[in-house]
């Protein structure tokens, strides 16, 4: 890199020369540290940790490098805060790209959680991140608008200075097609952390605490954070525990997209019913959650060799899940409110789906419902053609008065669409890969999960080739197919009950056909002769089954979304 553009990026001294030209060579667990807690032995912070670190330091020497100089940088400019790392039972890392429209608003709102809490309870690390050459116009100035913002608060604010710090660094165009920049930036901030904690002598009793978090949560609970830390284990012997929040979209999302509250609605009671009753569990860690650093280190830090996987936070919460069978999920009661950009684009695009395709419930429209185009990072790419529907308008509270209203705004299709996604493909993936996982008959399933466990494909790899693999099942192997019927249609069960308390919690009216369903045998199969394009194209427009109907009425719920949208 010349000087002149290294001049022109590192728009102040204080910026730290942190730079990672390609992605590292790391992330690999410990199966002794984990068997050994598996056991019942006591393992700390510090026995993973080191382990985490010496491996990095002997694989990718340069990466630590980088990491060294962030950690020497943010003790300079960050010393308050930096001095009580080694304290602190929680650091919230939160990723911070182009957000200075909401940073004034997430640090108002941190400073009210402050409230109640001692400096060693918890406290933020700000991760900002530029590319070299910039990604986008004004990214330079975008950072240092939000540092000019974060400092301007802590000069008015300077008891909150050993509260919030900040780390910056660069990336080169190697990694532009290799990681995800915001999964990049949790590793790095929380990499940081964890080397600052043990580069200390104080040895902390307490297990440490990294927090998932994103400048765009807003409006929490009053005390969350703080029920947050109350709720983490006191001691290394006490199971290790994974603290995760219920969210709610933006009120203003969805009053003027009422069709976004069924994804909502599905979404958040698929993750109370099976949330904290399955060790398989994608719905574990949120937008607001806390990991134990020590498990994150021995599994393998949570991520794969190439970063470019948008399941970052749900790999975190299944390889704790799989690998640590004792670690237990507690959700905080309370809330956060987030926005809704990213949902709003995908059921904008179901319902133009629904509409174009007749209201046939068909292979595109169910994944898209069920949000797997979105964990593949799939949306932007393969639908941003996609003419969405415009959401209505919403003014008054009795906007829902008449089912004329009501159907346009939310149709019943919508509903069906999202609810069956749900029992089709997510529901049924998770509880299909639980059931099948050590069973004789699905070879195929374990190798799965082992491949993910050894950070070789993402979750969403794993869902979709357990479906592949149940629907050729039948042609390739019937024998095989008719041992693991039983099993699938426990499966099918589990997942209707989960989806039949969702519809009776909000008063949806709906009936339900009872013929079990064992997979997507009603999809061609995979022809290894084509593209993948050619293969989708086959497989569009082909008309699944959907077991919940929903009727063109919906007295009950129409009065219960007025009620959240008012």
């Amino acid at each position: 890199m010349s000087n002149s553009l290294r001049e022109a990026v590192e728009f102040r001294s204080s910026i730290p020369r942190a730079y990672f030209a390609d992605a590292p060579n790391m992330y690999e667990r410990n199966v002794d540290l984990i068997e050994s807690l598996n056991a019942g032995h006591t393992i700390t912070d510090d026995d993973a940790m080191d382990w985490y670190f010496q491996r990095q330091r002997s694989v990718d020497p340069a990466y630590m490098r980088e990491i060294d100089r962030i950690r020497a940088a943010r003790q300079r400019l960050c010393p308050e805060a930096a001095a009580l790392i080694p304290l602190r039972r929680l650091n919230l890392i939160i990723p911070t790209y182009r957000e200075e429209a909401v940073l004034p608003s997430f640090l108002a709102t941190m400073q009210r959680q402050f409230v109640g809490s001692k400096e060693t309870d918890w406290g933020i690390t700000f991760v900002f991140n530029y590319a070299l050459p910039p990604k986008k116009e004004n990214e330079f100035d975008s950072c240092r608008r939000m540092l000019d913002t974060i400092r301007t608060f802590l000069q008015e604010n300077p008891r909150l200075r050993p509260r919030i710090d900040w780390i910056t660094y660069a990336t080169g165009p190697k990694l532009a097609d290799k990681i995800l920049p915001v999964s990049f930036a949790r590793t790095v901030g929380e990499d940081t952390v964890m080397s600052e904690r043990i580069a200390t002598d104080i040895k902390n009793p307490q297990p440490f605490y990294l927090g998932l978090n994103d400048a765009d949560v807003y409006s929490l609970s009053p005390g969350l954070i703080n029920a947050m830390v109350a709720a983490l284990p006191n001691m290394y012997n006490e199971p290790s525990r994974i603290i995760r929040v219920r969210g709610s979209y933006d009120r203003v999302d969805v009053r003027k997209n009422p069709h976004l509250h069924p994804l909502e609605m599905v979404w958040e009671g698929v993750t109370s019913a099976i949330g904290l009753t399955t060790t398989h569990n994608p719905f574990n860690i949120g937008r607001l959650s806390a990991v134990p650093a020590r498990e994150l280190a021995m599994t393998g830090g949570g991520f794969v060799n190439r970063l470019e996987f948008t399941d970052e936070d749900i790999r975190r919460g299944i390889q704790v899940a799989w690998q640590l069978p004792n670690t237990q999920t507690v959700e905080i009661p309370g809330y956060y409110v987030t926005s809704a950009r990213r949902e709003l684009e995908t059921m904008d695009v179901a319902k133009f789906m629904m509409e174009q395709k007749g209201r046939r419930f068909d292979y595109e429209a169910m994944r898209h419902a069920a949000l797997i185009e979105m964990y593949a990072n799939f949306a932007a790419r393969n639908y941003r053609s996609a003419e969405s529907s415009d959401g209505v308008q919403l003014s008054t509270k009795n906007i829902f008065a008449s089912d004329e209203a009501f159907s346009k705004a939310v149709p019943s299709s919508v509903i069906g669409a999202v609810v069956n996604a749900f029992h089709r493909f997510t529901l049924f993936g998770i509880f299909a890969i639980e059931k099948l996982q050590n069973s004789p008959h699905a070879e195929e399933v374990s190798k799965l999960r082992a491949d993910f466990l050894k950070g070789a494909i993402p979750y969403f790899r794993v869902q979709l080739d357990t479906h592949e693999f149940l629907l050729n099942l039948p042609r390739n192997d019937a024998r095989r197919y008719s041992k693991l019927r039983p099993l699938l249609g426990e499966v099918d069960e589990q997942s209707r009950t989960v989806v039949r308390q969702i519809l009776e919690k909000y008063g949806i009216v709906f009936t339900e056909d009872r013929e079990p369903i064992y997979g997507l045998q009603e999809l061609p199969p995979l022809d290894p002769n084509l593209s993948d394009e050619e293969n989708k194209r086959r497989r569009s427009g082909v008309v699944l089954k959907a077991p919940f109907y929903i009727a063109p009425t919906q007295p009950k719920y129409r009065e219960i979304l007025d009620q959240l949208v008012s």
